[in-house]
């Protein structure tokens, strides 16, 4: 299934001004600093071990995965975009992250990866993005190819912030697709993946909440 965000970040421009329109004003800055630090209570609240690979899809400019190899993780950052590839790799080259990090293109519909080959998945900005049945089948690639943990990031309808971007993104032609918290149960337990624990990026203000969860049953075994 085709859907806006599978090739909106294919063009370069967006791609060159992405972290400028999101992440350098104080605003910007703010929110970085809150979606790193829940990722950064996940990762402590199961005190993932030193040296764990990580697979961060989608990676965009690679400002999660960086954040996570410079905490000693080995990190895979994957994105379907090859335009944002480009960047990420220009970007970990500028600060000397070579040899912590590896960038591929990659679907995360379809995952060129094998079976448990990480220690924890994480994926922020994106289900927001995606349609449930594509969530769903995301979701299913993110627990085959990830051995325990898994921390993603919804976006909460009827939440204030929610609430007062509705109208902006309806004008602009964005598609959002905002979830309530017994859809967030629901989903990852059809995939077998047991949610451990909810971090608000915001608590009663952000649509985002940073989730944490664990694979529940083996691959292939239920």
């Amino acid at each position: 299934m085709d859907y806006k965000a599978r090739s909106a970040y294919k063009d370069s421009k967006i791609v060159n001004e992405y972290d400028s329109k999101r992440f350098y004003s104080i605003r910007g800055k703010v929110i970085n600093f809150l979606e790193k630090s829940a990722i950064e209570k996940a990762i402590k609240y199961i005190a993932l071990p030193a040296a764990s690979e990580i697979l961060d899809l989608p990676c965009g400019t690679g400002r999660i995965s960086i954040f996570l190899a410079e905490k000693g993780y080995k990190v895979m950052g994957g994105d379907i975009s090859p335009e944002m590839i480009d960047k990420v790799r220009e970007n970990a080259r500028r600060i000397g992250m070579n040899g912590q990090t590896e960038f591929q293109v990659l679907d995360a519909e379809k995952i060129d990866c094998a079976n448990s080959h990480f220690d924890a998945v994480v994926s922020l900005r994106f289900f927001g993005h995606t349609p449930p049945e594509v969530r769903k089948r995301v979701l299913m690639e993110f627990k085959r190819v990830g051995k325990k943990y898994f921390i993603f990031s919804y976006y909460l309808k009827n939440s204030l912030q929610e609430i007062l971007r509705r109208k902006k993104r309806l004008a602009a032609g964005i598609p959002w697709y905002p979830v309530s918290f017994k859809d967030i149960d629901q989903e990852m337990k059809q995939v077998g993946i047991k949610k451990i624990k909810i971090f608000p990026v915001l608590k009663y203000f952000s649509e985002t909440v940073v989730v944490l969860g664990e694979a529940s049953y083996s691959n292939g075994n239920k």
